[in-house]
């Protein structure tokens, strides 16, 4: 709570606020610190930049003006930090502060991971003599292996199907989550960039014992552009 606090206590001098994700949107606003700050989306006067439609529908239906809205156009081939700066980077003026809202990164910590399309961002700020600042409103956990949850993922693995991971935080859940021999039934992954060398994202093959793994399986050219387009 103390990044919170304290970048609300800055809350007129911002350039403009970067919601990470949906879930960013709707935890922000109904944050009982934001909520006592006498912030309400409907007398918003400070931009509010978004990475991608999903977001962007968050804030409009949260009541933000839709002319204080930046986001990727729509046509964009990713929604991500990149192609929000293409569109945000002329905004920004040295001495501004950003605000990054966002998710609490695993074990607590306030800054963003290295790597991660937030620390990237960031970086691009500080080029311009801006400070971006990040305040965490929500926390995210791996899922509970409990009954139902172990269930699913048998009826997954009973049929053979590709799996896409989101973030290499899937993959480590994945196999914390699992038996040691769950990651053998995977025959063939296949890693892909999108923009930033060190980002990756993973489609895995899962066959069955008795299937040969499928021959030169390749990461469709569009297959970055779909997973972004619901963020």
């Amino acid at each position: 709570l103390q990044a919170l606090t304290e970048a609300l206590a800055h809350w007129p001098h911002h350039r403009a606020l970067m919601f990470v994700s949906a879930n960013a949107v709707r935890h922000f606003f109904a944050h009982p610190l934001v909520q006592a700050a006498g912030i309400v989306p409907t007398t918003l006067a400070v931009r509010c930049w978004s990475p991608g439609p999903g977001t962007s529908h968050a804030l409009r239906t949260a009541g933000i003006a839709p002319a204080l809205i930046d986001a990727p156009a729509a046509q964009a081939a990713q929604f991500e930090s990149e192609t929000l700066w293409q569109q945000v980077a002329g905004q920004v003026q040295p001495g501004d502060r950003v605000l990054i809202v966002r998710g609490a990164e695993p074990g607590g910590g306030t800054q963003p991971a290295q790597g991660s399309g937030r620390a990237w961002l960031a970086q691009q700020l500080a080029a311009r003599g801006a400070q971006a600042v990040f305040a965490p409103v929500y926390e995210r956990h791996p899922p509970s292996a409990d009954a139902a949850w172990q269930a699913q993922l048998q009826a997954c693995l009973a049929q053979p199907a590709r799996w896409l991971f989101s973030s290499s935080e899937c993959v480590l859940n994945l196999q914390q989550l699992c038996t040691p021999a769950v990651p053998h039934l995977f025959h063939r992954c296949a890693a892909f960039p999108c923009e930033r060398h060190h980002k990756f994202f993973f489609i895995l093959t899962q066959e069955t014992p008795r299937r040969k793994p499928p021959r030169g399986m390749k990461p469709p050219k569009s297959a970055c552009a779909a997973h972004r387009r619901g963020r």
